[in-house]
């Protein structure tokens, strides 16, 4: 919720300032173009070895670029989409994701999985790896945590720090 109010000050801040000279990107970067970026490079990323995917999810932009990677090389590995932010609409948010990504009706193998984490939370653990103790490390706490529950190798996909 704050993350959109901030969001909404900022913008008049902006116009006040340049007026017409000025553009605020949206709230996600929702574009389709970000949806491709990730695809292709999920397509330089993949390997057949890997059974499962963990992937910490805001708007679900990033999300939807490795499920469209994943429907450009037939890939059926199941993904995991750990929550940043609590959902309370979860069905309508993957359905979403699912959309950006081009699949009608071979729906992958996603799930979407709402921990309550508030955006502000950030999960301080330990990690091997640059990533953001926002976004990231609640997905890498989820893997960490199930590991045992699902399909290894597992590839966790990282925006990094």
């Amino acid at each position: 919720g704050m993350a959109k109010v901030n969001f909404h000050i900022t913008q008049k801040m902006l116009k006040e300032e340049f007026g017409d000279r000025s553009v605020m990107l949206p709230l996600g970067l929702p574009f389709s173009e970000t949806v491709d970026a990730v695809a292709n490079e999920f397509q330089k990323t993949y390997d057949p070895k890997f059974q499962s995917i963990v992937i910490a999810v805001g708007s679900g932009t990033i999300a939807a670029g490795v499920l469209k990677g994943m429907k450009r090389i037939g890939s059926k590995i199941s993904v995991y989409g750990i929550l940043c932010r609590e959902s309370k609409q979860l069905r309508k948010k993957k359905a979403m994701i699912i959309s950006k990504a081009g699949y009608l009706l071979d729906e992958p193998d996603f799930y979407l999985i709402d921990m309550g984490y508030q955006y502000a939370d950030f999960v301080d653990i330990d990690c091997p790896f640059p990533c953001n103790r926002f976004y990231d490390r609640k997905g890498w706490k989820w893997l960490i945590e199930n590991i045992n529950k699902i399909k290894n190798p597992v590839l966790f996909w990282n925006i990094g720090a």
